[in-house]
Parts: structure tokens; sequence; C-alpha cells
């Protein structure tokens, strides 16, 4: 298993966002993502929160 220790970046939601709210972002490795299969074509992924863990995979598709 590879790890990676990282910064979150925290800043103030813009828009019609509370004002105690805010936007946490993080760059995730570009090998990483390209393993996943995530690319400018198939960018999304899925988010989940598990045991204190975020995972993420590549979306699944949806078949038509």
């Amino acid at each position: 298993m590879e790890q990676r220790t990282k910064k979150v970046n925290i800043r103030k939601a813009g828009g019609a966002s509370s004002a105690n709210t805010f936007r946490y972002t993080t760059d995730l490795p570009a090998p990483w993502m390209r393993e996943l299969g995530v690319d400018k074509d198939n960018p999304e992924i899925t988010l989940s929160f598990v045991d204190g863990k975020i995972i993420i995979e590549k979306a699944k598709k949806m078949e038509e």
C-alpha cells in the first residue's frame, strides 16, 4: 500500500453559502488517478465515508 501525507486547503465557501460554511480540498496524486481510470473524458469518482476513512473509487458507468 502506498501512502502520502497531504495538506487540506480550507477556505470560506462562496455564493449563497452561509457565513460559517467552509470548502475543503486537496490534490490527489496523478498516478493514482490514472490507475483509477480518471481523466478529462471520465472525471467521475465516488466518495464513501466508512469507519472514519474516506474511500475514493472510480464511478461506475450507468448503462443506457
